[in-house]
């Protein structure tokens, strides 16, 4: 289960439930024209901690209603 809400104008997820080996408290749904920099700009995250929390993510290959974590931790 998930819950919504708006965060500079883009939905945004608080997760509930964490998946086994990464905590992921919040998710952002990609939307035309965001980069996986872009987004780690905007939630003040360094490349290297987005990237953790985002594993196998292929960041040219972005869609948009994409869901990625923007905030958690990965064990």
């Amino acid at each position: 289960m998930a819950e919504s809400r708006k965060a500079n104008g883009a939905c945004v997820l608080k997760a509930r439930k964490p998946r086994r080996g990464l905590e992921c408290e919040s998710v952002f749904g990609v939307e035309s024209g965001d980069t996986c920099f872009g987004i780690a700009q905007l939630f003040n995250l360094s490349t290297e901690v987005f990237d953790s929390i985002n594993p196998n993510l292929n960041c040219e290959a972005l869609f948009v209603g994409q869901w990625l974590c923007v905030a958690g931790s990965s064990c």
